[in-house]
């Protein structure tokens, strides 16, 4: 398989995945979760990286669809980097290192779904 249409495939999860979760998220009852709101991001990065990933393999040329295992383990990664951003030892010394984390914790899940979606394949 070529590298480029892999390139272009993370690109467009990446970027389908932060800017359409908070929207599909918005949409959904507020359950007051509070601190734990995390594992229903976690959930909504791993299905929209995978609808991603299923698009992108019926428009991108030698990009496999992905598997209903693919989903499974993209969705466990995020739900294991959301548990992560419970344990203040673990993302203190993360957040001062990248200062992005600091403000946005729904990256970990995010990174977690697309980790996930890619060492499945």
């Amino acid at each position: 398989m070529k590298l480029l249409p892999r390139m272009v495939l993370v690109f467009l999860q990446l970027v389908g995945a932060w800017y359409l979760v908070p929207g599909i998220k918005q949409l959904l009852p507020n359950l007051g979760l509070g601190q734990y709101e995390i594992f229903v991001y976690a959930v909504l990065y791993a299905v929209v990286i995978t609808l991603i990933g299923h698009i992108g393999a019926l428009v991108l040329k030698e990009v496999r669809a992905p598997s209903g295992a693919t989903l499974i383990a993209s969705l466990a990664l995020a739900l294991v980097m959301a548990v992560l951003t419970l344990i203040p030892a673990v993302t203190q010394p993360l957040e001062q290192a990248v200062g992005a984390l600091r403000s946005n914790r729904t990256l970990y899940p995010l990174i977690g779904a697309l980790v996930g979606y890619f060492l499945r394949r």
